[in-house]
């Protein structure tokens, strides 16, 4: 593997840790609002797990868990306790959302390996093609 590809591939694992990082920071965050009966918003999810507000509005599927929430306690139907149940239910969220965004990374990474052997096909091609052409010509 060349260097710069090394680089893109360290850098590529980190921002995906800091990304896992921030995402339970958010489900913890939004969790302990709920349990405390406090204003569950975006400001108060961002301010509370430390991340951007952008950060939250980057993945929708963060935004739409608060949202609901947020939703349900203007309704009433939170009083700040979570049954073991819905904290069960929330974890499982998290877990699945967290997979749902591994696998699109890993769905285009697999896109960029393909397209850089499909590439390279080409190019061989061309190379056996030049030299196959080459003999013909020869006398």
């Amino acid at each position: 593997m060349a260097p710069e590809d090394r680089r893109t591939a360290n850098l590529r694992d980190a921002n995906k840790k800091k990304s896992s990082a921030a995402r339970a920071a958010v489900i913890s965050a939004l969790g302990a609002l709920r349990r405390e009966g406090e204003k569950i918003n975006i400001n108060a999810v961002a301010r509370r797990s430390s991340v951007s507000r952008g950060f939250i509005y980057a993945h929708p599927e963060l935004k739409s868990l608060i949202e609901a929430d947020a939703e349900l306690s203007r309704n009433g139907l939170r009083r700040g306790t979570s049954s073991p149940n819905e904290a069960s239910l929330s974890a499982r969220l998290a877990v699945a959302l967290s997979k749902i965004e591994e696998y699109k990374r890993e769905r285009a990474k697999h896109r960029a390996d393909m397209k850089a052997l499909e590439n390279r096909i080409e190019a061989l091609t061309a190379q056996l093609f030049e030299l196959q052409t080459d003999r013909w010509l020869k006398p």
